[in-house]
């Protein structure tokens, strides 16, 4: 017993439909023409959801003018990115920002993706040994050393509040 292939087995369903004899040509050019209205009706749905889902967007922002949407580019730091933690991505409320991408978001949530985003590299540059922007102007604390300290280990004289200068 031979195999049929698909191809052939689909051919002979389309010649059993075509040789239906309750549809005539006129039935097939009905059936037809209510699948051009099916299909055009679906896609007249799928762009008045796109142009409402945009006029939401605008009527939101014109609402709270302070909140304005902006584009961040997610761009994490090496040791966050890397496929050894699986995570190259920032989670906030529940919605992912994955690295590389350029998301819309509100003024607010800007703000936050770009502390993320700076603290990460922040501490990237520790990890490699780089100072911080921060110590760049810190001075070491000079401890300020009375007769009252004598006999103090060094290591306590140096943690101790009341010797350090302000």
């Amino acid at each position: 017993m031979a195999r049929r292939t698909v191809a052939a087995s689909l051919s002979e369903i389309e010649q059993r439909i075509d040789n239906d004899p309750l549809l005539t040509p006129e039935v097939r050019a009905q059936i037809k023409e209510k699948a051009r209205e099916h299909v055009a009706k679906k896609r007249r749905d799928a762009a008045e959801a796109k142009l409402l889902a945009q006029e939401i967007r605008n009527e939101e922002i014109a609402h709270n003018p302070l909140e304005q949407y902006e584009d961040v580019q997610i761009d994490l730091a090496p040791y966050v990115a890397s496929a050894k933690f699986s995570s190259s991505y920032i989670s906030l409320d529940g919605r992912m920002y994955v690295h590389g991408l350029v998301y819309s978001v509100p003024y607010s949530v800007a703000r936050t993706l770009d502390d993320i985003m700076a603290r990460a590299w922040e501490h990237e540059n520790e990890i490699h040994g780089r100072r911080r922007r921060g110590d760049l102007v810190r001075k070491p604390m000079q401890p300020r050393l009375s007769p009252h300290d004598a006999g103090v280990p060094a290591n306590v004289i140096n943690t101790r509040s009341s010797v350090m200068s302000v």
